[in-house]
């Protein structure tokens, strides 16, 4: 599982690096055909919508043989890892319009299970909040992995509704957690409506 999650965060650096060489006049002329590339969700009931750097990238990890889509959108990218949000969605088969994948469904990643979804939510003070099917079981069971918290949900979810040759559209919701190991206690913020137009590399 070690060697997933860093594949990830090696995944996201590089949609930060290609995303960030692009101009964003691109992202923003409706006027020539382009709609305007977007992440919008309603974040504990407030509508937000991040539309710098919405990229998304899928590839093959032939080592775990899973397929790795990365779903990518910031308020500003010179604030990285600041009012961003990240989405990896992990399966064995190459991504498909119409396709569910959601929390608490793992996926074989070599010899280790991986959620289905994975979403990080990151706050304008930089903290990170990450949906829970990274320690639930395959029945959304935390017993074995957090016995002090009570109440978690593992309920992340990523329906895609169209795959362009530039672009990909769907819809995300779910619930991210901050946790606070010192006192068990943990801070939750809900996604919800969450909606994505975003350039799509593949």
């Amino acid at each position: 599982m070690k060697n997933i999650f860093s594949s990830l965060a090696i995944f996201f650096a590089l949609i930060l690096a290609v995303g960030s060489c692009k101009k964003n006049t691109d992202n923003s002329n409706p006027v020539n055909g382009n709609p305007g590339y977007y992440m919008r969700f309603k974040l504990n009931g407030i509508q937000t919508e991040f539309k710098s750097v919405p990229i998304a990238q899928s590839a093959y990890n032939s080592s775990d043989k899973v397929y790795v889509t990365g779903l990518l959108a910031l308020k500003d990218s010179s604030k990285i890892n600041q009012d961003q949000i990240d989405i990896a969605v992990t399966n064995k088969d190459p991504l498909a319009a119409g396709a569910v994948y959601k929390d608490p469904v793992k996926t074989v990643s070599g010899t280790a299970s991986i959620p289905q979804v994975i979403i990080t939510y990151y706050n304008s003070q930089q903290q990170s909040y990450v949906s829970m099917g990274l320690f639930s079981d395959d029945a959304g069971n935390f017993s074995s992995f957090l016995p002090d918290y009570k109440n978690l949900v593992a309920d992340a979810k990523v329906t895609i509704t169209s795959i362009g040759s530039n672009n990909l559209q769907g819809t995300f919701s779910g619930t991210v957690f901050k946790l606070n190991s010192g006192t068990s206690t943990y801070e939750k913020i809900p996604l919800t409506e969450g909606e994505f137009n975003l350039e799509y590399q593949h």
